[in-house]
C-alpha cells in the first residue's frame, strides 16, 4: 500500500470539503500523480515537507496548484521535473535544494512567481546566470557567500532579489548590484563601509539594509546620496551626525522601525527631510523631540506609543505633513484628542480599542479622515458624538451594528466606512440610508431583499457585486 494517506482518503476528503490538517500533508512521503490530481483542489498553500521524491508526472500536475506550493524534503530534482514544476503560477518553495546545476537553475528560471531556494550553500556562476532570466522574484537567502562574478550575474534578475543571508559584500559586487531592476534585500550585512555605500548608490529601487545596527556618519552620508526608498529597519541608535546626513536623502522615504531612542538633536535633524518617516519603535519623545517631529516636512508613521500627552498632541498639529500614523496608542486622554483634532491632514488612530464619548466629541470637530480602525464595537453615546465629523470615518473593524448606532452614525457628515460588517438589519439599513454622503459596505456577505431595498435608496452606496439577497 502507498505510504501516507491513501488516494481514497485523499478523494472522500475533498470531495466532502473537509480539510486535511497541514500536519497530516507534512507525513506525506510518496506521492503518485493521481494523488497530486486530488490535492491540486485544494484552496490556499499547499505544503509537502516530508515529500523527499517527486517523479516528473507528480510534478506536472502540483505544477496545476493555484496557491503557493512547498516542497521542503526534495534535495534534488531532475530537470524534466524542474521544468515542469516551473509552470506553476505562485510562489515557488524548493528550501531542501542545497545545490543546483546550471540545467535544473535553466528550467527553473521558466517560472513567474517568486522562486525560493533558500536552501542553496553555493551557486554557480552558470546557474546564476540562469536564474538571472527568472521573471519573478528569487529568493536565495541560504548563500552566505557568492563569487563576485554570479552577483553580477545575478545583478540581471528583473524582480525582487533576496540575498540576505551576505554578511559581507565587496564593492565590486555592490556594484553589480547597483544595476539591479527590482528591490534589493541585503539584510544580513551588518556593517556597510563608506566604499560598498558608495557602490550601492546608483541602484534605483527600494534598498532593504536591515541588519545594520548601527550606521557611520561617512557611510550615512554617502547613503544620502541614494535616490530611492531606504529601508534600515535594524538601527537601534543613530547618532545626530547620522541622522543629519540622511536629511538629504533624495528617495524622500525612509524606515528606521527598530529605533528603540532618538536624541532629541537626531530628531530634528531627521524632522529635515522631506518624505514619509516610519519611526515604529520609538516609544516615548521628549518634548523637545515632538516639537522637532512636528516641523516634519512629510508624513510621520509612528506605532511606538501608548499613550500621547497633551503637550505632545498640541505640538504634533503643526505637522507640515498632514498625515499623522500613531497605530500604537491605546490609551487616548480626552485633554490629548483635543489638540490632535486640530491636524491638518489624515490621522490614523488604529491601535484603539475603545473611544469615549468624550474622546469622541474633541475629535468629531475634524474635517479630515479618521481612522479608527481598531474599534470592534462603538456605544451610541460614543457614535452620537461623533456625528459632525466632516471628513470620511473610517471603521471597518466593526463586525457588528445596533440599529440605534447606526441611526447615530448616518449623521456623521463626511464619508462612511464600515466595511467590516457582513449583514445589515432593516432597521439598521434604512436609516443608513439617510446618511449623506458616500456610504461603503464592501464587507456586506447576506442581506435581506427589505435591506438591500433601503441601501440601494442611497445615491452613493458601495456594495460588493457578490453580495447574496435573501427573501
Amino acid at each position: 500500500m502507498q505510504k501516507g494517506l491513501p488516494l481514497v482518503v485523499l478523494f472522500v476528503t475533498v470531495a466532502l470539503a473537509q480539510p486535511i490538517a497541514a500536519q497530516n500533508l507534512d507525513k506525506i512521503k510518496k506521492l503518485s500523480a493521481d494523488q497530486a490530481a486530488v490535492l491540486v483542489k485544494r484552496s490556499g498553500p499547499l505544503s509537502l515537507s516530508s515529500l523527499a521524491v517527486i517523479t516528473d508526472d507528480t510534478a506536472r500536475v502540483l505544477s496545476q496548484h493555484n496557491g503557493a506550493l512547498s516542497l521542503g524534503s526534495l534535495t534534488t530534482i531532475t530537470p524534466e521535473a524542474a521544468k515542469a514544476l516551473a509552470l506553476h503560477k505562485n510562489d515557488l518553495h524548493l528550501p531542501g535544494l542545497s545545490t543546483l546545476a546550471q540545467a535544473e537553475a535553466t528550467a527553473l528560471a521558466r517560472h513567474t512567481g517568486t522562486l525560493f531556494l533558500d536552501g542553496l550553500s553555493t551557486l554557480s556562476v552558470e546557474a546564476a546566470t540562469a536564474l538571472s532570466l527568472h521573471a519573478g522574484g528569487l529568493s536565495l537567502e541560504g548563500l552566505t557567500t557568492v563569487d563576485d562574478n554570479a552577483v553580477k550575474a545575478l545583478a540581471r534578475l528583473k524582480g525582487p532579489l533576496f540575498l540576505g543571508g551576505l554578511t559581507t559584500l565587496s564593492n565590486d559586487a555592490a556594484a553589480s548590484l547597483s544595476q539591479h531592476d527590482g528591490p534589493l534585500f541585503l539584510n544580513g550585512l551588518t556593517t556597510l563601509s563608506a566604499e560598498t555605500a558608495q557602490a550601492l548608490i546608483p541602484f534605483k529601487g527600494s534598498l532593504f539594509l536591515g541588519g545594520l545596527t548601527t550606521l557611520t556618519p561617512d557611510a550615512a552620508k554617502v547613503l544620502s546620496g541614494f535616490t530611492g526608498p531606504l529601508f534600515l529597519s535594524g538601527q537601534t541608535k543613530l547618532s545626530p551626525e547620522a541622522a543629519g546626513a540622511l536629511t538629504q536623502l533624495s528617495g524622500g522615504v525612509l524606515l528606521i522601525n527598530g529605533l528603540n531612542t532618538l536624541s532629541d538633536e537626531a530628531t530634528w535633524a531627521l524632522s529635515q527631510l522631506r518624505g514619509p518617516r516610519f519611526l515604529s519603535g520609538l516609544s516615548l519623545f521628549s518634548n523637545e523631540s515632538v516639537d522637532s517631529l512636528a516641523k516634519l516636512k512629510g508624513p510621520l508613521f509612528q506605532s511606538g506609543p501608548s499613550t500621547l500627552s497633551s503637550e505632545a498632541a498640541n505640538a504634533l498639529q503643526q505637522l507640515d505633513g498632514g498625515v499623522l500614523f500613531l497605530s500604537g496608542l491605546t490609551v487616548l486622554p480626552p485633554e490629548s484628542v483635543v489638540g490632535l483634532s486640530q491636524l491638518k491632514g489624515p490621522l490614523f488612530l488604529s491601535g484603539l480599542t475603545a473611544l469615549t464619548p468624550v474622546a469622541a466629541k474633541a475629535i468629531s470637530q475634524r474635517s479630515e479622515m479618521l481612522f479608527l480602525n481598531g474599534l470592534t464595537t462603538l456605544s451610541p453615546a460614543t457614535a452620537a458624538e461623533l456625528a459632525p465629523l466632516k471628513g470620511a470615518l473610517i471603521l471597518s473593524s466593526l463586525a457588528t451594528l445596533s440599529d440605534e448606532t447606526a441611526g447615530l452614525l448616518a449623521k456623521v457628515q463626511g464619508p462612511l466606512f464600515l466595511n467590516g460588517l457582513t449583514t445589515l438589519t432593516p432597521v439598521a439599513a434604512k436609516a443608513l440610508s439617510r446618511h449623506a454622503s458616500i456610504l461603503a459596505l464592501m464587507g456586506l456577505e447576506n442581506l435581506s431583499s427589505e435591506s438591500f431595498l433601503f441601501l440601494c435608496g442611497h445615491p452613493d452606496v458601495r456594495l460588493p457585486s457578490d453580495l447574496r439577497i435573501t427573501d
